[in-house]
């Protein structure tokens, strides 16, 4: 889930929301909410997000943020 997602990877790098902030364009406030599940980032935002931590979209969404996706292997 992306709340999760967002969180994990921002906990990890040891950001707070208000370093966080600024460079996203949201207020710490919003981005709480947005790890509460609240709201949706739109496009821009949300590939934002993901630019100032480092990770794709993908990572994001992704079922666990922490594995890294690999291609299944070809029969």
């Amino acid at each position: 889930m992306f709340r999760n997602h967002l969180r994990c990877h921002r906990t990890l790098l040891g950001l707070t929301l208000e370093a966080i902030a600024p460079r996203v364009g949201y207020s710490a406030k919003h981005l709480d909410r947005l790890e509460l599940g609240y709201f949706v980032p739109k496009a821009d935002r949300f590939l934002r997000l993901a630019h100032t931590l480092g990770v794709s979209a993908e990572a994001l969404v992704d079922t666990d943020p922490l594995t890294p996706r690999t291609e299944p292997s070809p029969p």
